[in-house]
């Protein structure tokens, strides 16, 4: 039993998790009064490198691509980010191309794929569920 913990915390921690640990990942439905159901995604990763080595370039969530912004934990945009830092992945907009060629073939074994770069080469993290939060707003605007 001790020998199948120890073996767990070290592919979490070494293989599993090598470039970013995921510490929340969300999705929102927000019911506005005008517009109808917004939903918003946030994930929250940890970094174990910079953005010198890793570069965040897409999210799909269920066979959709979306463009990523990176903010800092006051939710500023920044460009950069540092190795330990905790970083928000802003989920905006749909990528507005149809090609489905260079859709991830690991999209068929999870809810989302983090998609991001170390180098030339591209890699993926799963996500296996979003945590739902469910918010009645109404807006004036």
């Amino acid at each position: 039993m001790t020998l199948i913990v120890l073996t767990s915390y070290i592919y979490r921690t070494f293989f599993k998790y090598r470039h970013f640990k995921v510490l929340k990942a969300t999705m929102k439905k927000i019911l506005m009064a005008a517009d109808g159901t917004k939903i918003i995604y946030e994930i929250q990763v940890e970094t174990k490198k910079s953005s010198d080595e890793m570069i965040f370039e897409e999210v799909w969530i269920d066979e959709t691509r979306f463009k990523v912004k990176l903010s800092d934990e006051q939710r500023e945009l920044v460009s950069s980010f540092h190795t330990k830092q905790i970083v928000n992945l802003d989920i905006t907009e749909v990528h507005s191309e149809k090609d489905l060629s260079i859709r991830p073939k690991e999209i068929l074994k999870s809810k989302v794929l983090v998609g991001y770069s170390i180098g030339n080469k591209r890699k993926f993290l799963s996500i296996r569920k979003l945590d739902q939060n469910d918010e009645q707003q109404k807006n004036a605007e």
